[in-house]
């Protein structure tokens, strides 16, 4: 049926019909002008303009389009379980190959809009999974890899009328919360937590500010507050020191229970597409 078909020549976007498409069409509206309508003058005929128009999408137009297994893919029942439209190249032997700005949709129901190189998802770009979640940063190999922002949509049920925030905002580790020397922040409606972060919960330095007005800042383990830092009371009084999790009265105030914290994204080894790679610190950068 209609689309949109993008290919690339010499770094320019073309947004339009195949090639094959356009020249059938001008080439039959050429075999229906009136040959005899040439014209004597500077004017061009009909015929001639179209003709002009054939030749012009000749020397302009680079790759017609690709090979059908990069544009897409079918299984053994003949269903289509990948769709890639966007632009190609060539590698220096002269083998076609997915590569710049696509838009990839997969039968699961997830959409990915972004960069390819050379086959696989390299650079900014944008995931949106079926249950909503999505998310926007950088991929490599098409892995979530680098910054950027993971939205989780929210859960069944939840009311309509009133608003809902999970949001992580930082560095995913080849799809893992993982951001050890690097700060990254997590906010689940009106709390927030910035800091460190292992296996998706709190590890390392970082500041959680409660809804209430609370915050502590300091030093995590496994989600759980340990080590040196300050505490912050609603009333304004600061407690400061080594802090170790216990059932005392004084700790319940910085007690994060496990709900809180995202876990791991379990989504992300859906858009794995060089399994052969290995983990993200092992590849060349």
């Amino acid at each position: 049926g209609k689309g949109l078909h993008c290919v690339s020549y010499e770094d320019i976007r073309y947004d339009g019909r195949s090639q094959k498409e356009v020249k059938q069409e001008l080439v039959q509206k050429s075999s229906e002008a009136d040959e005899n309508q040439k014209s004597t003058n500077r004017n061009l005929s009909l015929f001639q303009t179209y003709m002009n128009r054939v030749k012009d999408i000749d020397t302009w137009l680079g790759l017609e389009t690709g090979p059908q297994e990069l544009t897409t893919t079918v299984d053994d029942t003949g269903t289509v379980r990948m769709r890639y439209d966007g632009e190609m190249t060539r590698t220096p032997e002269g083998i076609p190959v997915q590569h710049g700005h696509a838009t990839v949709r997969l039968a699961s129901g997830i959409i990915f809009e972004g960069l390819y190189d050379t086959g696989a998802p390299q650079g900014k770009g944008l995931i949106v999974f079926p249950s909503g979640n999505e998310w926007h940063g950088n991929f490599d190999r098409g892995r979530l890899h680098g910054e950027g922002v993971y939205t989780w949509s929210p859960p069944k049920g939840w009311p309509s009328t009133t608003p809902y925030r999970k949001k992580y905002v930082g560095w995913l580790e080849d799809g893992r919360i993982e951001s050890q020397k690097k700060f990254s922040t997590f906010m689940l409606n009106k709390d927030m937590y910035e800091g460190e972060w292992r296996d998706g919960v709190a590890h390392g330095t970082g500041t959680f500010l409660w809804e209430d007005g609370r915050s502590y800042q300091g030093e995590w383990e496994d989600g759980h507050v340990k080590g040196n830092g300050k505490l912050t009371r609603v009333d304004g009084t600061i407690l400061k020191g080594y802090f170790e999790p216990c059932s005392a009265k004084w700790y319940l105030p910085m007690r994060v229970p496990a709900s809180f914290w995202p876990g791991q994204i379990s989504e992300a080894e859906l858009v794995k597409v060089d399994r052969e790679a290995g983990p993200a610190r092992d590849r060349a950068r």
